[in-house]
């Protein structure tokens, strides 16, 4: 059995793709036991727990157009997901539970939850968070409209970074002159 496209956030919580949650027994030899799924279909209800939440992937509207808000993740969708992974966080104390969190290709929608969640619950700052994720799956690149929602995020707990900071933070090459 080969290695699955899946790495290690925290001890109980795993980040990857689509494609590894195809592959039942890599999951069960890895101990998951819940899997977040981002994009697409539950394939093992009896295996796991499952939750599901859907939210567009698109890249960024252009700056002169006013209603890119509808593609958003809606703020009680996050909520319910953080939510939701802080029960799963509290199982993984005291039990064997492990969390497989996943979109398509396990780089922008599922790696910004991940990121969104550890800002929420583990009250780490948005650079600290993005970080942690980044140096254990290095292909990680959310796009900007998560991205703004993880800001949001960051709101729920302090007081936002400077804009500035949060681009070169997202997007070092750009915040460079």
């Amino acid at each position: 059995m080969g290695k699955i496209d899946c790495d290690e956030i925290l001890p109980f919580l795993f980040l990857g793709s689509a494609k590894a949650s195809k592959d039942a027994d890599g999951l069960h030899s890895m101990g998951i036991t819940h899997i977040l799924n981002i994009a697409g279909r539950s394939l093992y209800p009896e295996q796991f727990v499952y939750k599901r939440s859907f939210f567009k992937d698109t890249a960024p509207l252009p700056a002169d157009e006013e209603d890119g808000d509808e593609d958003l993740i809606p703020l009680d969708q996050l909520r319910d997901i953080f939510q939701w992974m802080d029960e799963v966080a509290h199982l993984a104390e005291t039990s064997k539970v492990k969390l497989f969190v996943h979109c398509m290709a396990g780089m922008s929608r599922s790696p910004s939850i991940v990121i969104g969640w550890l800002v929420w619950s583990k009250k780490m700052d948005l650079a600290e968070a993005y970080r942690h994720v980044k140096e254990r799956r290095p292909r990680i690149r959310p796009r900007i409209l998560q991205q703004v929602a993880l800001i949001e995020a960051e709101r729920w707990n302090r007081q936002p970074r400077p804009d500035e900071e949060i681009a070169q933070l997202l997007n070092p090459k750009k915040g460079k002159k």
